[in-house]
């Protein structure tokens, strides 16, 4: 009984006392250094490069394996922008302890990055990018390099280029519904909306079909006159056709990884009966 009750009061001891548990705090981003944009002070519209470089930099951030190092003025000096590869000094840069660095250079409106590893002694320079002054054309640009940047440097694919479907609720002023809502794509940044259907009703919940490409494939729900149904679009015919022909209302759809078969819910019946429902899809 003795013992009993010792180690009752061990256990008692135990669990009044604070428990500590320690996490690491040090970051195991990779560090890369990524130069200013050096060019001739005849090239066209420095803000222009100074967006395209911020984007670049905010989509290595993005993949959450990079950590962008700020700029340092000695570090500048030591470019020879003039034969950049031969007169690297690859020296200093161990002394700063950064395993890759990333130069860019405008030349006759073509952008030019080569990527230095440090650590084997390495370089590799990327096919240039015609730039036309157009924001929304040129950071599609940007997007591939930096996803081209990532498989390079992990061996896995980058995020940049991807796009983001959403619905975006206003204001209906033309018809007797208090609100409209329609699909919209954006790039992965959030930036440069277009807007893809105009049902002038409401559509929602939006998703792609496996296969990306130029004319993806999306799905949304669009309520037409108080019925919830499922449509298809692509990018360069948003305008949707009926996907599944069932009686009720139909929403919260996904797709299979494959793209040939459907989940969702399907509400029928008077007192509102919702059963999840899944579907083969047509190859086409």
């Amino acid at each position: 009984m003795n013992l009993f009750l010792s180690f009752l009061f061990y256990c008692f001891a135990l669990s009044s006392q604070d428990l500590c548990i320690s996490l690491p705090t040090a970051s195991t981003k990779t560090p890369i250094y990524m130069s200013r944009i050096h060019t001739d002070p005849s090239e066209w519209d420095w803000i222009h490069f100074e967006e395209l470089r911020n984007i670049l930099q905010a989509d290595l951030h993005a993949g959450g394996l990079v950590s962008v190092v700020d700029v340092r003025d000695h570090l500048e000096e030591s470019f020879q922008w003039s034969d950049l590869r031969r007169f690297f000094r690859i020296d200093q840069w161990k002394k700063e302890h950064i395993p890759f660095v990333l130069t860019l250079q405008v030349e006759k409106k073509r952008l030019r990055i080569t990527l230095f590893n440090i650590e084997q002694e390495s370089s590799k320079q990327y096919p240039d990018l015609t730039l036309t002054g157009k924001l929304e054309t040129d950071r599609k640009g940007i997007h591939r390099l930096a996803d081209a940047l990532y498989k390079d440097l992990f061996e896995m694919e980058g995020i940049a280029s991807l796009k983001i479907l959403y619905a975006q609720r206003t204001k209906n002023l033309d018809q007797g519904l208090n609100y409209i809502s329609e699909i919209y794509m954006c790039d992965s940044d959030g930036d440069n909306p277009v807007q893809l259907t105009h049902q002038k009703g409401y559509c929602m919940s939006p998703g792609f079909f496996p296969k990306l490409g130029e004319d993806s494939s999306f799905y949304y729900v669009f309520n037409n006159e108080g019925q919830s149904k499922i449509y298809k679009a692509s990018l360069l015919h948003p305008q949707g056709e009926l996907l599944v022909h069932l009686r009720g209302n139909q929403t919260l759809a996904t797709i299979n990884k494959k793209g040939n078969q459907i989940a969702f819910i399907i509400v029928t019946g008077k007192h509102t009966i919702a059963d999840r429902k899944s579907t083969r899809l047509n190859s086409s």
